[in-house]
């Protein structure tokens, strides 16, 4: 057996730590590439959003490349997401491709269900051996998270363009390479350590931006053509929506639990939105006017091409941040997106909410 799982952001950090625990093999994803794109868009629906274009072309690259074991994601609800698993596995299917699979997703909540599934790729292990092993893999997601969090203060406020970027790239580094607990929690404070070393603007106030939108957007830097790096070399501090272990701890742990924020978001959704409609939209509009009372002189929205939920927030969006009279940006983005055309308007907001400071 030889797993293969898509990529996202630094989720395979978290992912491989799992599975070298459960002396599970896996394939070494390579990152995000032309090719993978131009492989999931030539056998992808003609409408099917970037997400899935990359998903299936890092499917076809660890087939290619010797996995026989595939791990789709799942899920339910009014978004198209659902339907990943289940028609990436038809398009392998028809493409000839051999392999066994699993799809991952939590119909109705149901963790047992996904516990069981997660058992079938573990080399038997029990069920505490299995839950070690998710908890690793998530203390180092934990981990890189609270260090680009650090990283969005830091490098709109360096004195030397890079030095922010250097050390998250260290950070990473070590926490993929940690083998135990023992090294996640001296990383842990060697993280401090680091970024205080960074030489900053002390008296600099940067202008701070709210970032919003799908998840594979705002994770994926590839797709999102390393949108954090540009705003912070524009000087903004970004205050971002959400992280992987953010999400993992919501969705997987607590509402395994039936600890929900759901009406926590609605209260600060409303009166835009009062419900859930799919995907991210009630948490996107709630987290906006979040941003907004915490100070946030704009909101960046971002979503793949086609996604209904967030066609659905961007109306919302542009209602709610017009009423409190803020500056709003939403930006689609799809495999013909160009990375000029992005920086332009990047560039053309900050010069704008530069321009409204008192």
């Amino acid at each position: 057996m030889k797993v293969a799982f898509p990529l996202m952001g630094h989720l395979h950090i978290g992912l491989e730590a799992c599975f070298d625990v459960l002396e599970t093999n896996y394939h070494m994803n390579k990152p995000i590439t032309k090719r993978t794109l131009a492989l999931g868009t030539k056998h992808s629906p003609e409408f099917a959003c970037l997400p899935f274009k990359i998903n299936l072309g890092n499917f076809i690259e660890a087939l290619e490349e010797g996995a026989d074991t595939l791990i789709f994601a799942g899920g339910f609800g009014p978004c198209r997401f659902g339907y990943y698993g289940q028609t990436q596995f038809l398009i392998l299917k028809n493409l000839g491709y051999k392999f066994d699979y699993l799809i991952i997703e939590m119909v109705e909540k149901n963790q047992r269900d996904l516990l069981e599934k997660l058992k079938l790729i573990s080399n038997s292990k029990n069920i505490l051996q299995v839950l070690y092993a998710i908890h690793f893999g998530y203390s180092k997601l934990r981990l890189i998270d609270r260090a680009e969090q650090k990283a969005l203060y830091y490098r709109p406020r360096e004195l030397t363009r890079g030095t922010t970027c250097d050390i998250l790239d260290e950070i990473k580094a070590k926490v993929k390479s940690a083998n135990s607990y023992r090294e996640i929690k001296k990383l842990n404070g060697e993280l401090d350590r680091l970024f205080n070393g960074i030489e900053i603007n002390k008296i600099k106030k940067p202008i701070k931006i709210g970032l919003i939108g799908e998840i594979y957007s705002l994770l994926e830097p590839k797709i999102n053509q390393n949108l954090e790096k540009k705003l912070g070399y524009l000087g903004v501090e970004l205050v971002k929506s959400m992280y992987i272990s953010q999400w993992i701890k919501e969705k997987v742990f607590l509402e395994a639990l039936g600890f929900t924020n759901t009406n926590n978001l609605k209260i600060h959704a409303s009166p835009y939105i009062t419900r859930e409609i799919g995907g991210h939209c009630l948490e996107n509009v709630s987290k906006a006017n979040m941003f907004i009372n915490a100070g946030c002189r704009g909101i960046i929205h971002l979503a793949p091409l086609t996604c209904m939920p967030e066609i659905v927030a961007k109306g919302i969006l542009n209602k709610s941040t017009e009423d409190q009279n803020i500056p709003f940006i939403s930006l689609f983005i799809d495999e013909q997106s160009g990375e000029a055309g992005l920086e332009t308007r990047l560039e053309a907001f900050v010069d704008l909410l530069e321009s409204s400071l008192p």
